[in-house]
């Protein structure tokens, strides 16, 4: 396997991979999932904190928070706010061309680009798709600094940080896909 490295808020994470993985964008990930039966995890994710994440940066509460971090721009266009609000900021433009900042962090954020595993077949098959550089974060992993994704933003360095519980923080957002009956 060759390595690629995903970077998510100025961090490394690296993922064995056969070729360069691009972001495709939420529209994509919306497609199929959308629906009740599914799981509806666009939906969720739409209706949570991380959807709206890159407006929260033009509040009155951002300017405030990033003057007193020394931050001269506006916090929409610092880099130092936008690695946390916006999904693969600092990953090279050409893997990235879908990825609006309007979208803040969305499903490749946690996930991963999702070039190599967005086709329903192999999204149909979990080892497929983490094989396809799909990411499943969990708790063991946010203990471990090289493999962390969560606390890459949710961490200290935040002007609003709380302190940080993977478990809890992880049931606020959960978006699973249904099991099937049978």
């Amino acid at each position: 396997f060759a390595t690629v490295v995903f970077i998510f808020a100025g961090e490394e994470t690296p993922q064995p991979a056969k070729k360069k993985y691009t972001y495709v964008g939420v529209k994509k990930c919306k497609m199929c999932h959308r629906s009740e039966k599914r799981g509806n995890q666009f939906k969720k994710w739409k209706e949570f904190n991380h959807a709206k994440a890159f407006l929260t940066l033009k509040t009155s509460k951002a300017k405030e928070l990033s003057q007193k971090a020394g931050i001269k721009e506006n916090p929409w266009e610092s880099p130092k706010c936008l690695e946390c609000h916006v999904t693969a900021f600092e990953v090279k433009p050409e893997l990235k061309k879908k990825i609006k900042f309007e979208d803040g962090v969305q499903c490749e954020a946690c996930h991963g680009p999702g070039s190599g595993y967005l086709k329903p077949k192999i999204m149909k098959d979990r080892k497929k798709a983490v094989a396809s550089g799909m990411i499943m974060p969990n708790e063991k992993d946010e203990e471990n600094p090289k493999k962390q994704i969560c606390r890459k933003c949710h961490n200290p360095k935040s002007p609003t940080y709380k302190e940080f519980n993977f478990k809890e923080s992880k049931k606020k957002i959960a978006h699973p896909i249904p099991k099937k009956e049978g």
